[in-house]
């Protein structure tokens, strides 16, 4: 009504990456329809499980991972965990808040961060729809960094010569 301008749109949400997906995507042709078609957007709060249940838990590890991974290639400009707090808090999955050590998703953060690190994404897929993957090089590395929401599955990766790490509760 006053034509405002916008710097960004943030949102948040706490659900799994299939419904992240399909509500981001909607935000956009939503924001489309309004003249924001070009707007940056935040999702500035995330978390798939804000459950003290699922707390430290590879499924919380594998979740959050397969959020950073299925989010890559959307519009959004920014992706925010909630939260990494040390101490106690529901929401709170990096951490243990007893003693402040890394949980497992930590070090599925960790992973993606060293996927940022080498600076260019590369093209990695998957035919499987409980599993996301993102790849990454720097001319003389390559990662992979893989999530599976599903049942137990054998993996074919067309890499020669690769290290393979495992992120679980232990």
């Amino acid at each position: 009504e006053h034509s405002s301008p916008i710097d960004f749109f943030s949102w948040h949400t706490y659900t799994d990456v299939t419904r992240a997906k399909v509500m981001e995507k909607w935000l956009h042709h939503e924001l489309e329809k309004l003249g924001y078609g070009g707007i940056e957007t935040h999702l500035n709060e995330w978390n798939p499980n804000p459950h003290l249940r699922d707390r430290g838990t590879s499924f919380a590890c594998a979740n959050a991972v397969a959020n950073l991974c299925g989010l890559q290639d959307t519009k959004m400009a920014m992706m925010c965990y909630y939260d990494a707090r040390l101490g106690p808090s529901v929401y709170g999955g990096l951490f243990n808040p007893l003693n402040h050590q890394p949980l497992c998703a930590y070090y599925g953060f960790q992973a993606f961060g060293k996927l940022y690190a080498l600076g260019t994404q590369i093209a990695c897929s998957c035919d499987n729809n409980d599993m996301y993957a993102t790849a990454a090089t720097n001319d003389e590395e390559t990662s992979v960094l893989l999530t599976n929401l599903g049942e137990q599955t054998t993996v074919e990766l067309n890499v020669p010569h690769f290290k393979a790490y495992l992120i679980d509760q232990n």
